[in-house]
């Protein structure tokens, strides 16, 4: 080591920030690096179909460096974008306590710079040496790429032909706890529960529903506060395991939930209850515009206050979608009306009136998964709360199902969608890429250059 320090202190006079004192120490670790500018190659498609791809430059700034001081690890927690080219890495900052090598592919110390360009598509060893000849510190730097595009959705078919699901009418896909997927449905007009569990998708058991299930409606099933709700011919029912069930005394048929909350509507009127059994009266800021039929409704946090939650809710209204919107405060300081979405000659972007209609909150936005007039899966995305819904073109993909009679749709605990159809029996599965994307435990000493 003496024999490489002697042949680099002579020329630290030259460096630029590699030596954070002047006169010898004992010290000898990285303290600080940031990254440069670097190209990046996206590929996409030209309007007439055709592949193609260019360059464009990312600010290292957004991509901070983590330095275990611990393992001698420096790396990047949030990877690069997939296109990301690293043969020819220049780094804005790299400094350190001692002096700072480089160590080349043969082996050999060199003096390091930040002037210079250097190949990091493998990882590389850096060295600081005490400038008192004492100690050195072998630190490896390691870029990490993604290998998938982040926005890109995985499909897979999990399942095909299942006869109990292709026969099924009005199915109701619900993730429950303990990785357990669910579909609720009428066979025969029997209710039944389809269940499987996500780890092993392809192998399904079917179970009669017991208790107060004349008329029972599979699409009206909804979860809160561990029971889960419906409606039949008794009003509203409830159960705790989502096999039996029994009547809740003086329950209204309901149409959406959030956390704490049923919401059903009676007359003209919305109402809400904690329990199932004690209803109030929501006002609302539109008459004669309700919906009557094909309800779907979603809950998602809300992107404004940590407290507050966001209700959509669609239907229809005289062969027409009409959308509501509630935003609840959890903590009752405030209380707000339901607002109607009104159509507008400005917003062409309103959702479509389909079969089957379900919501999924999705990577902060809303799905709108259904069948058109033809019998085709039909997907729509808002981002807005649902006021304007984009199809799938606006980025998302979804998968080609066959001859679909009935849809439903689910998300999971671990960002998957879950699509089931009866009619052909299918189930798929799919998730963002970047969703399964994990990030490191940080549990050691680091340093974010912003």
């Amino acid at each position: 080591m003496l024999s490489v320090l002697a042949c680099l202190l002579p020329m630290t006079g030259c460096m630029d920030d590699n030596v954070a004192s002047s006169g010898t120490s004992g010290r000898c670790a990285v303290t600080a690096v940031a990254l440069g500018g670097m190209h990046v190659r996206v590929n996409t498609v030209t309007p007439a179909g055709n592949d193609t791809s260019y360059l464009t430059t990312l600010s290292g700034n957004y991509t901070p460096m983590q330095i275990d001081q611990r393992g001698l690890r420096i790396y990047n927690r949030d990877s690069l974008p997939m296109g990301t080219i690293v043969s020819s890495v220049a780094f804005s900052r790299f400094t350190a306590d001692g002096v700072l090598a480089l160590r080349t592919p043969a082996g050999i110390d060199t003096l390091f710079s930040t002037s210079d360009s250097i190949d990091c598509s493998q990882p590389r060893t850096f060295v600081v040496y005490a400038t008192d000849g004492t100690s050195k510190k072998e630190y490896t730097l390691t870029l990490n790429v993604h290998q998938q595009e982040g926005n890109e959705f995985t499909w897979g078919r999990t399942a095909s032909a299942l006869p109990d699901l292709a026969s099924l009418v009005k199915p109701k896909a619900v993730a429950l706890a303990g990785g357990v997927l669910g579909v609720y449905g009428l066979q025969s007009g029997v209710p039944v529960f389809l269940k499987a569990t996500t780890s092993e998708a392809d192998e399904w058991t079917t179970v009669s529903l017991t208790g107060d299930v004349a008329g029972f409606e599979p699409r009206s099933v909804v979860g809160m506060g561990g029971r889960l709700y419906a409606n039949g011919d008794a009003g509203l029912i409830t159960s705790a395991d989502g096999l039996a069930w029994s009547t809740v005394p003086g329950g209204l048929p309901v149409v959406a939930v959030s956390t704490d909350s049923l919401f059903a509507i009676q007359g003209d009127a919305f109402f809400s209850s904690a329990d199932g059994s004690n209803w109030v009266r929501n006002a609302h800021d539109a008459d004669g515009v309700l919906p009557t039929s094909d309800y779907a409704a979603v809950c998602t946090p809300s992107t404004m206050y940590e407290a507050y939650e966001d209700l959509l809710l669609t239907g229809v209204h005289e062969e027409k979608v009409v959308v509501w919107k509630r935003n609840l405060d959890r903590l009752n300081h405030n209380t707000y009306p339901w607002t109607y979405y009104t159509p507008t000659e400005e917003n062409t972007l309103t959702l479509p009136l389909m079969t089957s209609t379900t919501l999924v909150p999705y990577d902060d936005k809303v799905l709108a998964f259904g069948l058109s007039a033809a019998g085709e899966l039909e997907s729509y995305i808002s981002s807005d709360g649902g006021r304007t819904w984009k199809d799938e073109a606006s980025g998302y993909t979804f998968p080609v199902v066959s001859d679909p009679t009935d849809i439903s749709a689910v998300s999971d605990a671990e960002g998957f969608l879950w699509i089931v159809c009866s009619g052909s029996g299918e189930v798929w599965r799919g998730r963002l890429n970047r969703m399964s994307w994990s990030e490191d435990d940080g549990a050691f000493e680091r340093n974010v250059v912003q």
